[in-house]
């Protein structure tokens, strides 16, 4: 499949009406399928590393003698900095070009990764996961936006479905290979695995990615940036612990309370300043507004059920702890194949008919979900994997259509593109798992007793859930019919 994917890329990079206008001339049409693995293994580096740390957080607890809040902040530091940064470095990227700053954020993550290894104390790992994050946001960032912008238009769906292929290939594999490098080599492994891949992305990527040819003009809005990084990590921050410490205590409601007014600073600012880092004119446009909802509807949806799904099936269905990860493996790899899929439907018949296919497939898989309960047969243990494939399809198909009407609607500013949508992609996984976790929380009584909580009040807990997913998936629904018919 490979080189069958090798040869159409190249096939089609050499017709000449087919070539992007940002490629230096003199690159080697060779080199397309080359910059497609450099994007894909940067992009299954950095979703790998968010799912190859959680199942380490046990061991990691007890190595270092401290708690739960203090282990946490070792996945927390990780996303509140790709999250809060992604605007930043889409918008550097279009002003300083893409390969400069890709590789740059290539070997800051693998950089990252081994000090990580190598740190002796907790605080430690938590400051370098925090340069992990700015790697980790740099190639999110700008990852998609080289696709755009180096790869010819025909096959630029297709080319953004395996990278939506490699991110969920990653998220699939994580937990899988954290668990084994730490039960036989160690926990400081899972950050070393890293750094070989990160390396070995560079070489290529330094080889073949198009020198950068003068993009557009203007200065970097330093205060911009900050307040957006401030308002992103208030709200990532209060909606993190607002289970934990309290929805109405004083942190949540002061970090709710100065991310609005960070928000309305940065709304002033970005009005006012003659080179803003967000064109705020690009939210009136409905062909940028509308893929970016749907993204975070989809993306709500499937990181909430991710999230409630294994106390449904250990506490409620009784499965063992191996059995339930090994069932949500399934959501993934049906991601990872239904992406290309997406991307190819998307090149031949437009964005419209393969967000409404996902989005259907997304709604059909929470409505199984809806009614499944505690005593299930054996007919109900097969619609379990049935719905997690529908979900995973719906996932992996939505992906790739939307990014590329995103990216279309910028052809000089791909970076902020790119990196707007992940932002929108990122706060759907915030507050889907929030949301989720909130309603789950409310029918089982909170943390403290879902061990303790019945068979049946879990299932209750997440039909509860699922009806959350049943409604991003009809909002979701609704914008494809919307896409579908302002995109003909």
């Amino acid at each position: 499949m490979t080189e069958r994917l090798n040869l159409s890329l190249i096939q089609i990079a050499c017709r000449p009406e087919n070539s992007a206008m940002i490629i230096d001339t003199r690159t080697p049409e060779k080199s397309f399928p080359l910059i497609l693995l450099v994007v894909c293994l940067s992009i299954f580096m950095a979703t790998l590393d968010t799912t190859i740390v959680n199942i380490s957080l046990p061991t990691i607890s007890r190595y270092f003698d401290v708690g739960t809040g203090e282990v946490s902040w070792i996945i927390l530091s990780y996303f509140l900095t790709v999250t809060s940064l992604l605007l930043a470095f889409g918008r550097l990227g279009d002003l300083l070009g893409f390969r400069k700053i890709f590789l740059w954020g290539i070997l800051i993550f693998a950089t990252g990764s081994f000090l990580c290894a190598l740190a002796p104390g907790i605080a430690e790992i938590i400051f370098f996961r925090v340069l992990q994050g700015i790697g980790g946001g740099i190639i999110v960032a700008v990852g998609p936006a080289m696709i755009s912008a180096f790869l010819p238009t025909t096959i630029r769906g297709r080319a953004l479905g395996y990278v939506i292929t490699s991110a969920s290939i990653g998220l699939a594999l994580g937990p899988v290979i954290g668990g084994f490098l730490t039960v036989y080599l160690g926990w400081r492994w899972i950050f070393l695995v890293n750094a070989p891949i990160g390396i070995v992305a560079a070489l290529i990527g330094y080889k073949v990615l198009p020198k950068d040819l003068p993009r557009i003009k203007g200065s970097f809005d330093f205060l911009g940036a900050s307040l957006i990084f401030a308002c992103l990590a208030l709200v990532i921050y209060g909606l993190n612990q607002g289970t934990q410490i309290g929805w109405e205590s004083n942190p949540i409601v002061g970090s709710f309370s100065l991310a609005v007014l960070c928000a309305i600073g940065f709304l002033i600012r970005e009005r006012r300043y003659p080179k803003p880092l967000v064109d705020l004119n690009l939210f009136k446009n409905l062909n940028f507004v509308l893929p970016n909802l749907g993204a975070l509807l989809m993306l709500l949806a499937f990181a909430g059920a991710l999230f409630v799904l294994p106390f449904y099936m250990e506490l409620g269905l009784g499965f063992p702890t191996v059995v339930a990860s090994l069932f949500l493996m399934i959501a993934s790899i049906a991601a990872a194949v239904s992406a290309p899929i997406g991307g190819a439907i998307n090149d031949r018949k437009g964005p419209g008919l393969a967000c409404l296919a996902a989005s259907a497939s997304t709604l059909l898989a929470f409505l199984l979900f809806f009614f499944l309960d505690v005593d299930a047969s054996g007919s109900q243990k097969i619609v379990l994997p049935f719905a997690l494939v529908l979900m995973g399809i719906g996932y992996g198909m939505f992906a790739p259509p939307t990014l590329s009407i995103v990216l279309g609607q910028c052809p000089r500013e791909q970076g902020l593109a790119s990196s707007i949508m992940m932002t929108f992609r990122d706060m759907g996984v915030i507050l889907g798992i929030a949301l989720f976790e909130t309603v789950f929380s409310a029918t089982t009584q909170g943390d403290a007793s879902v061990h303790h909580a019945s068979s049946q009040i879990i299932a209750l807990g997440f039909h509860h859930a699922a009806m959350l997913g049943i409604v991003a998936s009809v909002m979701a629904l609704v914008i494809s019919l919307m896409i579908r018919n302002r995109v003909r």
